[in-house]
Order: structure tokens, then sequence, then C-alpha cells
């Protein structure tokens, strides 16, 4: 038998070992002989301590010492010599057994090997902490110099190292090597990459890891100097593997060297492999840091060349928020207009500016385009202080990005020149091809098409956009013929009739209108157009057509969408003030607050009020400060809230709140919460009248109850007040012989005090439950109160010819109840129980009244009767106020029980009896005294 167990110990995967009563080992497994080394008479020699890492042995001690002593099992960690003299980390479990007769016959334990799984944990902690250094910034230097620090902590004996590779991978940068000799170190910076050199030019060229175990005898670099570098920094091993990057790139090396010549374990390898990884994220991080550098100074740069190309063209560029009047403006903008680029401009200063001429029709045309919410393009003359009369040409196109608002992104150029030269030199056709050249570039990217029209030879000349725009042949002159016949029926008159009005005035055309193209599409156009003033004779137009079709459509499409907001946020409002909600978003950290009307009117606040913390703390009830404080410390991490509180206005008015909230997600560096906040005031006060009435209807089903007892109650008192009487007589008698009794006159008094009290504690009872006084909740047992009650009813129930038996169990936890309102209920639940037998004559009339803990930790009271019993499908209508099987019942008593025992966070319920006649109605009190409190609420 014995030898058949130690051949399954012997098979067993782990380090199986046993020892005597005494601690003594005395067995150990093959697999412990094979991994130690030793034989069990070697180990009795020299004992098991000798196998245990040095650093672990008084823990080990203090731990077996205990087993043995106690009798008793052990678990501890400690590190074994390996054969080869390594130590790994085992995990010792041992279970003592015991003889027939009970005496500790020794120990069986188990050595289980958790090195891997402890150097896992200490790589993943490692690998951990870099990864935070590589999102928080740190320099590359420092990162790899912790990364080398940390694998020669995990890896014992090994000294890291990191090397870049130049992009053309031509030569190697020292990255990180910290405890490698600085002179060795010294070499391998600009290193050239040879793969006949040495292990780590090799895994550059072959993007594989390389081991050299044995440098000096290794015939890969028999060639080569770094056998005998190694030899001379007492170096024995370099094991090496390429950092390879996300597309593909060696970026560089990394490398542990050993003093022994020694080729890596396994986990080893692994730790390579995951270190080389790591450092190839913390190399590309760098990378794309310095690449976002470059772009910023590439951003920069840019904007230099941007600035000399508006000089140059003389065009300046701004952006304009009509609403606020904010402007931003280029130096080149200030320059035109000649501002002083140290005062912020306005329109006042723009409209001061604008030649007399041009400023109705400019301005005109500039406030018609901020109402449409459309695109702006104008020429006309600016009078500045230096240069005189200036022409401008101003484009202002609206940012489709900011739908929220109308941002115009614009710029103005000074035109003099070309202004001046396109009217004295009209006929100068190389001038005009040049300027039209230009012109049909910008024309192109803002879809807006020019055009001259001489009203009185009627002659057109357009522009290629405008001939696009129109969807005219380029081939054919255009006529005011085809415009009209282009022109959308619905806006033909309105367009001719302003044509004819500028003919006439010689004044300037605005206007939006649309056209049927020929492949019969809708567009929309603007056209502006003025006359040149320098041609006196007759008007000649000069104008501008764009296709704002795009704009159109989206401004339609924007006005559809705001009506709509507008008819929700007035259905919003409108449902908040029925339901007295409002809504809120809060600001912790800026103390921000931003309140409906339902919450100024709840705090008794201005509507429109900057409400600060302050503010409402010394508005809310200063009992339900520390709740509102808890609160508040859990906002600040952001927990979500709901709370119901009170309001005291400065008027003395007092409010009932409930308040919820939840953090808004989209905004992460500082808690924000958006939530709802109701005025349950109505809700509070019809709640109070509520709890008052039924308060009010409890005591009178007590009056009513106690009524049914009132010879009972005669009784309890009666049999007490005799007794007195008696005693007193005797006592008389016993001072009144000769000599006097004074022992027996002793007893006879002390049995009087007795019945006193007696008699005192029934009408004790009675004042308690007549009372009529607020519920006053107290820790109770179930099992008292039961018997009260029964010893109060005890003679009515004799009278009735009701035999009553109990199981009323000891020890059983207190619940926090109102004793009065509890007792109500054991005396209904009595009461109805005889009532139920009065007509019982087959069987005795036998009322169980049991309390037992249900498995939950509720206790519970029942009442059995051997009565008539109940319908199963009518039990839930006893309950109900009013309903009543009794003759002369008001139908109340069970109802008002319910409703006390659901107040006390409990439940009542009845069931026919199963295994004999009659009915059982029970409740049950939760020990939790918050679940109590909560259901009183």
């Amino acid at each position: 038998m014995e030898a058949d167990l130690r051949r399954l110990f012997d098979d067993l995967p782990g380090l199986v070992w046993a020892c005597g009563p005494d601690g003594v080992t005395n067995f150990v497994n093959r697999r412990w002989r094979d991994y130690a080394g030793i034989t069990i008479d070697e180990l009795r020699e020299s004992g098991w301590i000798a196998t245990i890492h040095p650093d672990d042995i008084p823990a080990v001690r203090a731990a077996w010492r205990n087993a043995v002593e106690t009798e008793s099992s052990a678990e501890f960690e400690m590190r074994l010599r390996r054969f080869d003299g390594v130590y790994r980390r085992f995990i010792v479990k041992a279970e003592p057994f015991h003889d027939s007769e009970g005496r500790i016959g020794g120990w069986f334990g188990v050595n289980s090997d958790i090195e891997s799984q402890r150097r896992a944990e200490t790589e993943l902690e490692a690998e951990k902490q870099l990864l935070e250094l590589v999102a928080h910034g740190v320099a590359l230097p420092e990162i790899l110099h912790q990364i080398c620090l940390q694998v020669e902590r995990i890896a014992p004996g090994s000294l890291c190292s990191i090397l870049f590779s130049d992009p053309d991978e031509l030569r190697f940068r020292l990255g990180a090597g910290p405890n490698l000799p600085a002179p060795y170190n010294a070499i391998l910076d600009g290193l050239k990459i040879d793969p006949f050199f040495g292990p780590c030019s090799l895994a550059i060229t072959t993007k594989t890891t390389i081991f050299a175990i044995d440098p000096p005898t290794d015939p890969r670099w028999s060639a080569s100097a770094w056998p005998g570098m190694m030899t001379e920094f007492g170096l024995g091993s370099c094991w090496s593997a390429p950092i390879i990057g996300s597309g593909g790139q060696v970026l560089g090396i990394f490398a542990i060297y050993r003093r022994e010549c020694v080729g890596p374990t396994a986990e080893e390898e692994e730790l390579i492999d995951r270190f080389a990884k790591l450092s190839g994220i913390a190399m590309e991080r760098a990378n794309s840091d310095a690449m976002l550098a470059a772009s910023a100074a590439d951003l920069r740069r840019a904007n230099h060349f941007l600035a000399g190309a508006q000089r140059l063209s003389k065009t300046g560029s701004f952006t304009l928020d009509p609403l606020s009047d904010e402007q931003v403006w280029s130096d080149e903008n200030y320059r035109i207009w000649e501002f002083d680029p140290a005062v912020t401009p306005t329109m006042e200063m723009v409209r001061a500016a604008i030649h007399p001429e041009d400023l109705d029709v400019t301005y005109k045309a500039f406030e018609d385009a901020i109402h449409a919410r459309e695109n702006v393009d104008l020429f006309y003359r600016i009078v500045t202080p230096v240069a005189g009369v200036k022409y401008l040409h101003t484009v202002m196109e609206v940012i489709p990005e900011m739908a929220d608002r109308l941002i115009y992104l614009g710029s103005s150029q000074d035109v003099t020149d070309i202004k001046l030269s396109e009217i004295a030199f009209r006929e100068s056709e190389s001038s005009l091809a040049r300027a039209n050249v230009q012109l049909s570039a910008a024309q192109r990217l803002s879809q807006t098409g020019s055009f001259t029209w001489d009203s009185k030879t009627l002659e057109l000349n357009w522009s290629e956009e405008n001939y696009r725009i129109w969807d005219f042949d380029p081939a054919i002159l255009p006529d005011m013929a085809m415009i009209v016949d282009a022109l959308h029926p619905e806006d033909r008159a309105t367009v001719l009739e302003g044509i004819e009005r500028a003919v006439h005035d010689r004044s300037a055309f605005d206007a939006h209108y649309r056209v049927v193209t020929r492949s019969g599409a809708v567009k929309y156009l603007h056209t502006v157009s003025m006359p040149v003033p320098e041609i006196t004779s007759h008007a000649v137009f000069l104008g501008s057509t764009q296709d704002v079709t795009d704009t159109k459509l989206t401004e339609l499409a924007l006005r559809t969408r705001e009506a709509e907001l507008e008819r929700t946020n007035s259905y919003l409002t409108a449902v908040q003030r029925l339901s007295q909600t409002g809504s809120f978003t809060w600001d912790l950290e800026q103390d921000e607050h931003n309140w409906s009307d339902v919450i100024y009117e709840v705090f008794g606040f201005e509507p429109g009020t900057n409400v600060t913390m302050e503010m409402i703390a010394g508005a809310i009830h200063p009992e339900d400060m520390i709740n509102v404080e808890a609160l508040l410390r859990g906002a600040a991490m952001g927990q979500k809230f709901a709370l119901e509180f009170r309001v005291l206005r400065q008027s003395g008015e007092m409010r009932y709140a409930q308040v919820i909230g939840h953090r808004v997600d989209q905004i992460s560096d500082r808690p924000v919460f958006m939530g709802a906040l109701q005025d349950i005031t109505s809700r509070k006060l019809a709640e109070a009248e509520l709890n008052h009435a039924r308060a009010e209807l409890a005591h009178v089903a007590r009056v009513t109850a106690l009524g049914a007892l009132t010879a009972s109650i005669t009784h309890e008192v009666s049999q007490p007040l005799a007794g007195i009487l008696t005693n007193a007589s005797a006592c008389l008698r016993m001072l009144a012989a000769d000599p006097p009794d004074l022992d027996g006159a002793k007893t006879t008094v002390q049995r009087t005090i007795r019945d006193g009290n007696r008699a005192s504690e029934v009408i004790k009872r009675l004042r308690g439950l007549f009372t009529r006084k607020p519920p006053i909740l107290e820790w109770i047992h179930l099992g008292d109160a039961a018997r009260e009650v029964l010893a109060l009813c005890s003679s009515e129930l004799q009278r009735r010819g009701v035999f009553v038996r109990t199981d009323l169990r000891g020890g059983l936890p207190s619940v926090l109840a109102d004793r009065v309102q509890i007792q109500q209920v054991i005396l209904n639940l009595v009461l109805n129980a005889a009532d139920a037998m009065a007509q019982v004559d087959g069987h005795g009339r036998e009322l169980q009244v049991s309390s037992y803990a249900e498995f939950g930790g509720d206790i519970v009271l029942s009442v059995r009767d051997a009565g008539v019993g109940i319908d199963p499908s009518g039990v839930e209508q006893l309950f109900q106020a009013f309903h009543t099987t009794k003759e002369n019942g008001m139908g109340i008593g069970l109802s008002i029980s319910r409703s006390i025992i659901e107040a006390h966070g409990g439940r009542l319920w009845g069931t026919p009896n199963t295994n004999g006649p009659g009915s059982t109605f029970a409740f049950s009190i939760p020990r939790d005294a918050n679940a109590a409190e909560l259901g009183r609420r």
C-alpha cells in the first residue's frame, strides 16, 4: 500500500512531500528530488532549510513553527533552489493528517511553482508605469532610461541597452544604457551598422532577435573586434531584438547583456519581446510629437507668407460678427483703411470712412445681405486721411460651420489702381484680358459672375462664370431677351421693374431672384450692379451675379429648423409649468447655474438672477443641510444625485422640492450636471393631511376595539383591587392581635403593593392605547408586545371560550416600531380571530399566537384561529376599507392594520389553514432600521 502511494505521489505534477508529527521531512516525491537535485537522505542530513533562499528562511520558519505547534494547516510563499542553483518562487500548502485515535500523524504538502505568475505581474506593473510616462509626454531619453532600469530590476544580473538607428539605417545612436560601462556606450554611439560586426547590427538587417551566448567562440563574428570588446568590459553574452515600428520599419535595437555566457530563458525571451515593443511605442510617440512641432512651425511660416501675399496683392482679410460687431482684421486691412492697428475697428468707423455717394447703396446692400444671411460682394469707395479716395472690392462669405450664429469671412482688396485703369483704359483689351483672367479665377471660387451693361446700346459683356451661372452658351452673345426668357415666371415682373427703375434713376440695382436653366433646374441668384460714375452721358452698369442656390436652400432649411426648435421649446416650457418641474445645468467648479423659471419660483429668487451656491445654501432648511452637503461631496466626484429637501423663502414660506441630476458626459475635464427640480409642496401637504386622517382613524379603531374588551378590562382591574382589599383587611387583623403579628403584616403589605403595581400596569397599558399621540419609533420585541395584548384581553377570551396557545420564541431580534400601533394590530387580529370562532361548536376554539424570523431577516407574528375560515379568492377584499364580514363591524380594522404595518416597511397578509379549520393572519416587520424608516416615509 505504501509503495503504491509513493508511486502515485511520484507521478503527481507538483513537488509533493510529507513529514512526521515533529515536523521533520520524511518523504519527497521524485519531481521534488529532480527539481532540487538531492536525495531524501541528503535532505535529512542538510535539512530542508538549506534549499530555501536565505532571505525567506525567517518567515518560513515562523509559518512552519506555528503549524507544528497548533497542529494546523499551513500556506506560505518561498523561493526554492533548483538543482542548477537558480531560485524559483513557490507557494507551499500543507495539510495535517491524523491516526485512528485522532492524534496528529504528520503533514502532507505540495509546492506549486508561481515564478512565472509573479514575473508576469511585475512586468505588467512596470509596463503600466512606463506607458504612463509616454502618455504624460515625458522626454524620450528619460523614458528609455526608465525602461532599462525596469528591465534590470525584473531580470537581476541584466544590463539593458537601447540604440536608435538613423533614418538611413547606416549608424547607431545611443538611446539609453544606464549601467553599461560608459566607454562601451561611447563606442556604440555612432557605430556603423554592419551585420558582421555584432548581434545588434545583425538584428537590424534581419529584423529578428539575435542571441550571442559566447561571442569569442561564435563563428558569426570571428573576424570582428566586438567579441574582444565584450571580454574587455567584462560582458559574457548579448541578446539583441529589433525595435519594429507600426509601419514595419526598424527604429532601433533593444539589447540585454549578461556578464555570464548564458542564453535567455523562455521568460527572458518574452521580457525582451515585450520591452522592445514598449520602446517602439515610446519612440513613435516622440516622432509624432516632433512632427507636430514641425507642423506648427510650417503653419507659422505659412501665416508669414500669407501676410506677405496680402501686402503684395493689397488684399486684407477679416472676420465679422454682425450681431456683436466683433471684427478681426489682418495687418493689410488696417493699412488699406488707414486705421490705427491699436484701435479695435467698429462698423461705425467703417461707415464713417465710406464715400458719401456710395454710403447708402453700400450699406443697404450690406444690411440686406445680413438680413438674408447671404454672402456679400461689393465695390465701393472710401475716403482715407492720407491717400484720399480709394476703390475697394469686398467679398464676404457666411461661414457654414457656425450654424448657430451669423459669422462672415471676407476680404477687402484695394482696387483703386485697377479701377482707375479700367476707366482710363477701357478700350485696352490686353489690360482687360489680364484683369479678366484674375477675376475669372476669383469668380469661380466665389460662384460670382461679373458683367457690364450699356443701357443705351443694350450691349452686354459677361464673364465666363456668368455664362456658367445662367447656363448660356459662351459662343452666343447674350441679350436682354435671353435674360427675360430665363427669369422665373414668378420673379420676372419684379426684376424688370427694378431694372427700369435703376436705369431711370441711374441708381444701383440689387435683386434676389430665380432663373430656370436650359436643363430645367431652378437657381437662386443675387445680382448687384451700379452705374459707372465716370460715364455721365448715359447709364452704364457694372455688376456681379452670384449663384446663391446652396446658401438659399440652407437658409430655408435653417429657418424651418428654427421654427421647429421654437415650437418645441414653447411646449417644454408649458409642460414644466404644468408639472411644476424646472430644468437646470450646474457647473460645480465655476459655480455657474442656468435655471428655468420654475426653479426661480421655488426658491423665491428673481428670474434671471445670477445664482450662487452660497445663495442656494442660505435658502435651504437648516435640518436638510447635512443631506445637501453629502450631495455636494458626491457631485464633486461626478456622482449622480437625487434628494428631497425644504426651501425657506425670504418671506418665511416653506416649499418642498425634489431634485435629480447626472453628469454631462460630453464635458470630461470638470463636473458639469444637468437635471430637474420639482416643487412637491402640494404632495407633501397632502401626505401630511392623509397621515393625520389615518392617525385619527387608527385611534377610533383602537377605542372601538378596546370597547369590546370592557368586561375583560374590568376583570383585569377588579382582580388586583380585590386582592388589595383582602390583604389590607388581613394586615389590620394581624396588627390588632396581641401580640401583633408583624411578620404576617409585612407579608400582606408586600402582597398589597404587588396587586397595586399590577393594577397600575393594566391602567398604564390602557392609557397608552387610548392616548392620541404621534408615532414614536423604539426598539421593541414583538413577543413582549403580544403578551401584553393577550394579558389585557385574557378575560374576554376566556369568556368567549377561546383557548390561547402561544409560540413566542425567545432570542428574536428587536424591531424598530411604534409599540402602540403594533399592539393595535395584534389586538385587532386577536379579536377578529375570536369573532371568527364565535359560532364554532364542533371543535375547540383554539387561538395560537406565534413569532419567528423569516429567512430574509424579517420578524413575523402570526395569529391562527380555528374558526369558519376565509375564501382564498376574497382575501385581498378583506383589507379594503369599509368591507366587513361581521354584522356590526365597521370594516376598517384590517385596512388600518395593513397601513400601519406597511408604514413600518412590513407587510400584512391572510391565508386559509391547510391542516385544519380556520385561517391565519400574520404580519412581518424588517429588522433593518433604514427599511422601517423608509416604509414610514
